[in-house]
């Protein structure tokens, strides 16, 4: 009977071990499965917002492409024509003041104008005569 009981005692202690290690890999694997499962929801919502934004730039590049309407374009291709290459409207007069006409360097005595200022305020007063 001696032998029986140490066979009991080991068979209790051999069960009580694998009961154990069975615990044990069960809650290695649950925390494991937990981490798991919080990185799946926090890419799957990541997911989401990534994806509302990108509707709502869709949308946004959509109504900025319908709103270019033909007169803005032709108010800035006005404008460029007109700085650019110098054209004007029927009735206007262009005035094209060139870099080396136009000096910067030259000393004015307080209360007085340079002589090409003095020039542009002569032709302005002629135009509105």
């Amino acid at each position: 009977m001696d032998k029986e009981k140490k066979f009991k005692k080991i068979n209790t202690n051999l069960v009580i071990i694998c009961v154990l290690v069975v615990l044990g890999l069960g809650l290695i694997y649950k925390g494991m499965f937990a981490n798991i499962l919080k990185r799946r929801q926090f890419l799957k919502n990541q997911s989401q917002t990534l994806q509302k934004e990108l509707d709502y730039l869709k949308t946004e590049n959509l109504k900025l492409k319908g709103s270019e309407n033909k007169e803005s374009d032709e108010e800035y291709l006005e404008k460029e024509s007109r700085l650019s290459l110098g054209f004007k409207k029927e009735g206007e007069t262009v005035v094209v003041l060139n870099p080396g006409t136009v000096s910067s360097t030259t000393k004015e005595e307080p209360g007085e104008l340079s002589l090409s200022v003095n020039k542009m305020i002569d032709f302005f007063k002629g135009l509105f005569k």
